[in-house]
Parts: structure tokens; C-alpha cells; sequence
């Protein structure tokens, strides 16, 4: 049983990790909505120019005054549960000109300036109000690298576990009627069955159920 416990050690603390990684929503952090806002907005740019696009909104808010308009309604949008990211897909910004639009994109016209860069000042407005609307994740390639990397190593051990047990790790009950015999882990008390996806399921029992593993 030496060998199973040792996978099953292994495989906790990577199955608890993706569970706290994939069981909230994928919601960036405010600097990785910022980063991401301005990446989208242009290569070129960084916060100095995020700032000096929001003062030249503000000190002119009345020659811009739908495009104050948009990114009003863009801050409202953001601080709702349902944002979290910015996209490159412009289509999904339309709306919040509401029945502007032109009026909007005629203003970015001598702005200069474009509707990804109204959102990218709308987010960095609110990670200044209001930062706790953000989520913990600053980076979402890194974040799904992660993910991925620990969904390969938990598949392993889980595949491990269900080619390396030996007849010493099974607990096996009375033959029923059918002649049949439930078998199980016996580590589990009889409660994780021997069947197809066993491992994983043993892990999630154990992840339940630590102590088993004490002493």
C-alpha cells in the first residue's frame, strides 16, 4: 500500500490547487485587466499614455462628451460580477454607446482614439475607485498554462493509480447472490469503488478525508 499512498500524497495538494484555480470564475486582476486593456489598445502604449488619455477626456469633457458617455457606461459594466476581461472583439463595446454611436466615433475621430481605448480608460478609472470589483489573476495565458499543466500531472497520477494498485491495496466485500464481490480501495473504507476513473476519484476522497493519510 506503500506505493499507493505515495501517489495519493502526490496527487492531493495538485488536485486542491486546480480546484481553487477553476472552481471561482476566471476573473483577471485589476492589473491584468489593465495590462491586457492596453495591450489590446496598441502595442505602443503603456500607463503614461493611459493617464494622459484619461486627463485629456477629463479636461475636455464637454468637446468629448459622448465618449465621457461611453466610458461611464464601460466603468458601470465593469464593476458588475458578470466582466471579466477585457476582448478585442469591438462588437462586444457597441452597446455601451447606446444610441451615440456615431456621435461616439466621430468624437474619437479628432480624439484621436478608438473604442478599445475608452474601455482601457474605463478600467483604469475603476482600478482606482473601485479595485476590489477585480479578480486574482494577473496574467490569463499564465493562468491556463497553469491549469493545463496541472490537469497533465493529475491525469498521470490518476493513471498510475489505476495501472500500479496490487491485490494488498483492494478491499473486497461478501459475494452476493450473483456471485459477484464489490471491489474497492481499501484505503477508502469501501467507499471509492475499483473502476474506470478510479484515481481521481480516490483523490477526491482522500482530499476529503486527509486524515487517512495521518501517522
Amino acid at each position: 500500500m506503500a506505493r499507493l499512498i505515495k501517489l495519493i500524497k502526490k496527487g492531493v495538494p495538485i488536485y486542491e490547487e486546480l480546484q481553487e484555480l477553476t472552481s471561482k470564475p476566471v476573473k483577471l486582476s485589476a492589473k491584468g485587466c489593465l495590462d491586457m486593456a492596453i495591450a489590446i489598445a496598441g502595442g505602443g502604449f503603456d500607463d503614461d499614455w493611459l493617464v494622459g488619455k484619461d486627463n485629456v477626456l477629463t479636461r475636455d469633457a464637454e468637446k468629448y462628451r459622448y465618449c465621457n458617455q461611453f466610458v461611464r457606461n464601460a466603468c458601470r459594466w465593469i464593476k458588475e460580477k458578470t466582466f471579466t476581461m477585457p476582448t478585442k472583439d469591438i462588437k462586444r463595446y457597441t452597446w455601451l454607446a447606446g444610441p451615440n454611436y456615431n456621435a461616439v466615433i466621430a468624437e474619437l475621430a479628432s480624439l484621436p482614439g478608438t473604442l478599445h481605448e475608452l474601455i482601457a480608460v474605463a478600467i483604469y478609472r475603476v482600478t482606482q475607485s473601485n479595485p476590489e470589483v477585480f479578480g486574482t489573476i494577473d496574467n490569463i495565458n499564465n493562468y491556463h498554462k497553469r491549469v493545463s499543466e496541472l490537469n497533465k500531472e493529475l491525469d498521470q497520477i490518476c493513471n498510475d493509480i489505476e495501472s500500479g494498485y496490487s491485490r494488498s491495496d483492494l478491499l473486497f466485500s461478501d459475494i452476493n447472490s450473483e456471485g459477484y464481490a464489490k471491489v474497492s480501495f481499501k484505503i477508502s473504507n469501501g467507499e471509492v469503488p475499483v473502476s474506470e476513473g478510479c484515481g481521481r476519484r480516490l483523490i477526491e476522497w482522500t482530499s476529503r478525508n486527509k486524515q487517512i493519510l495521518e501517522g
